[in-house]
């Protein structure tokens, strides 16, 4: 009875032996990691393009007659509005001519008054009458022929805006066709631009872009989306876009480069952290933590990284945990264990040196 007492004790110590030892083995496994969260996140594709500001209202002013400068009513960078005038060639020649033509005008139509009384008596015939009215009314047109001629010796801004620097002086003699002066309306600027035709169900007329200038490089001016070319350029294949800028306190100029961004419509991402993941050869992987804390090495494919963050395309789900630290010590089927992230390599340090 006694010696079975003693065999007994000495089986339940070999017992304990064993199951410490089992439980030291299993504390061992239970690597302590880093663990990140499936989660979406609102990603903005922008895409980006150069273009030319343009005017849409600018003209080079010429004359449409030759004459002599009789008087300058511009000076150089100088505001006007519509219908101003701008400047004055000698019409002295043109008014005398005008003014012959408007008497013969009126002798031709007092004509026309007294034989028309004739006519009444019968003392003319009808055929006297209808060709003094065509006298008269050739006399009549050519009097407004010249009096539009004599309107082209006053040159006026045709809209507001800003004339540029000129070269004229009073008493030049200019030839009818000669560049005089640029006027620009400043308040209305535009930029042309192209982008590829695959983005042509991303944009829409409308839509605001942000346009850029070296010329302000600390501010960022807003335009919107005015035209899309109903043509798809042959040779390019792009799409020609035109962006309207609103310019009222004229802090731009036609012909500055401008860099172009649009936003393309937002929509949803899955993203983990870019330590995740890992790769054997060409295929990324990471380790999904089950509801058991068993990891299980499984493939992805991985998209663009954004910050700390990287773009999962396939292969996660919403609410699926992966192992975001201590991937280096992790096998497919290992039993792990969560912990903050900044704690997790101290914590395998003191797990390891129990383990020993």
């Amino acid at each position: 009875m006694y010696n079975t007492s003693i065999r007994f004790f000495l089986l339940l110590l070999r017992l304990l032996a064993i199951l410490a030892l089992t439980t030291q083995m299993a504390i061992a496994e239970r690597l302590v990691v880093g663990i990140d969260t499936v989660s979406t996140r609102i990603q903005q594709k922008k895409v980006t393009a150069i273009g030319t500001l343009a005017a849409r209202e600018d003209v080079t002013l010429t004359s449409q007659i030759t004459g002599v400068i009789k008087q300058l009513y511009i000076h150089d960078a100088e505001k006007v509005k519509a219908g101003q005038k701008l400047i004055a060639l000698d019409a002295r020649f043109q008014q005398a001519k005008l003014n012959n033509i408007r008497a013969k005008l009126i002798e031709d139509q007092r004509h026309l008054v007294a034989l028309k009384q004739l006519f009444n008596k019968k003392a003319v015939s009808k055929l006297n009458l209808d060709t003094q009215e065509s006298v008269a009314e050739q006399s009549q047109a050519a009097f407004q022929a010249e009096k539009v001629t004599l309107d082209y010796y006053l040159i006026r801004a045709p809209f507001s805006g800003m004339l540029g620097i000129n070269q004229l002086s009073k008493g030049e003699y200019i030839e009818a066709g000669k560049p005089l002066v640029r006027l620009v309306n400043l308040d209305k600027l535009y930029v042309d631009f192209g982008l590829p035709s695959r983005y042509l169900g991303k944009i829409k007329v409308g839509e605001k872009v942000s346009v850029l200038f070296d010329a302000w490089p600390n501010k960022q001016f807003s335009g919107w989306i005015s035209a899309i070319d109903p043509v798809i350029g042959a040779d390019s294949h792009n799409l020609k876009i035109r962006v309207n800028i609103d310019n009222s306190k004229h802090l731009l100029f036609p012909g500055l480069l401008a860099d172009i961004i649009v936003s393309l419509p937002t929509h949803h991402t899955l993203v983990v952290e870019t330590n995740s993941i890992f790769y054997k050869g060409k295929q990324a992987y990471v380790y999904r933590v089950t509801k058991k804390n068993k990891v299980v090495l499984s493939p992805v494919v991985a998209g663009q990284p954004t910050a700390h963050k990287t773009v999962i395309l396939q292969g996660l789900k919403v609410g699926d945990k992966v192992v975001s630290q201590g991937v280096v010590k992790v096998k497919d089927g290992m039993t792990v264990k969560a912990m903050s992230t900044g704690n997790a390599e101290d914590s395998n340090e003191k797990l390891a040196d129990r383990g020993a």
